[in-house]
């Protein structure tokens, strides 16, 4: 069952406030295909990143909750095929898996610029 715009906003605004890292740390954004979108796409760990989707009744309903957390600070994720989609979405990566992915990009940019 969908839940209606006000029930989903405060869902994911607690979901979110209550990792207390601040909105401009999350991503959010609006898919017909939350699964692609979040695991495959942006690769979120299930086991180790925060995240979080619903279903609404509309796409309409849909565009605005995106816009009230877009509007919070949150960072929009576009999918351009599904701007009509109806499952809203949110992610936060761990900070140590994105402090060790930095470090990887680091070193395989060293590694290739010093040819090691």
């Amino acid at each position: 069952m969908k839940k209606d715009e006000k029930e989903i906003k405060d869902l994911i605004e607690t979901f979110i406030t209550k990792e207390n890292s601040g909105y401009n740390n999350w991503h959010v954004g609006i898919t017909d295909d939350p699964n692609r979108k979040l695991f495959k796409d942006q690769k979120v760990d299930k086991s180790q990143d925060y995240w979080i989707y619903r279903s609404v009744p509309s796409s309409k309903i849909a565009k605005k909750i995106e816009k009230h957390f877009i509007n919070l600070g949150c960072n929009k994720e576009i999918d351009e095929e599904k701007m009509n989609s109806n499952v809203v979405f949110a992610f936060k990566r761990y900070q140590k898996r994105l402090f060790l992915r930095y470090v990887f990009l680091v070193l395989n940019f060293l590694g290739s610029y010093l040819k090691i």
